[in-house]
């Protein structure tokens, strides 16, 4: 295994439902209602830009650039005040994380998220160290389903460890049929984790579980063989 590289609402950290609340406030006053399930089944897996777009369109709203920026920064606010309290880490993540990196597996993030929201999730964590390398929204053109951050991530670690880094070669851990999507597209293995979608929804993945109590490096290793 070349590279192990991480999603992070949902694969890091139970973020989601956050993310879903942060939405329901701050767009309350544009009168969108959404429940959970038409989030997962519409908009997770999109960056907040993306989501707000899409969004748009769907209830018949004209965000104009300022709006936008100002509900995303509204939006952030929310998660970075709510995320300590409200979300904890994915059954067995830190310990993964730390066996990658004793096993001298270079490690990345690869999210929709943005930077703020994944500095203060990974500084919460204490993994920080771990990560030479995180890509969130602001540094993508193109979000998940597109394969541009996956293969950025790969691209970066190589410059970053001075190692061939090749994509098949590489592990994602995902929790959304866009992010399997992009993992897949980007050439890479997929280890799907059931911690947002069923694992009916996930039959991109190379291989799924429940969360990451039980994978190892080995197994990971098993799957770029």
């Amino acid at each position: 295994m070349d590279a192990l590289i991480f999603d992070f609402d949902g694969v890091i950290f139970d973020s989601e439902p956050v993310h879903i609340a942060g939405f329901e406030q701050v767009l309350e006053p544009f009168g969108v209602e959404f429940t959970r399930e038409e989030y997962c089944q519409k908009y997770l897996g999109y960056d907040d830009y993306e989501v707000l777009e899409l969004m748009g369109k769907d209830f018949g709203l004209a965000f104009s650039p300022q709006q936008v920026e100002e509900i995303v920064a509204r939006k952030t606010r929310y998660l970075q005040e709510n995320l300590a309290q409200a979300t904890k880490p994915i059954p067995g993540v830190a310990e993964l994380i730390s066996a990658a990196a004793a096993a001298g597996v270079p490690q990345a993030v690869c999210s929709g998220g943005l930077r703020a929201e994944i500095d203060t999730g990974l500084a919460r964590l204490g993994v920080a160290e771990f990560f030479p390398v995180v890509l969130t929204a602001e540094d993508f053109t193109h979000g998940k389903p597109h394969p541009e951050g996956y293969i950025r991530a790969a691209e970066l670690l190589a410059q970053h460890t001075g190692l061939a880094i090749n994509r098949p070669s590489c592990v994602a851990i995902e929790d959304s049929p866009t992010g399997l999507a992009a993992v897949r597209a980007a050439g890479m293995k997929a280890l799907a984790i059931t911690s947002t979608f069923p694992l009916t929804a996930l039959s991109l993945a190379h291989r799924i579980e429940p969360d990451l109590r039980a994978v190892t490096i080995e197994m990971l290793e098993e799957l770029t063989d």
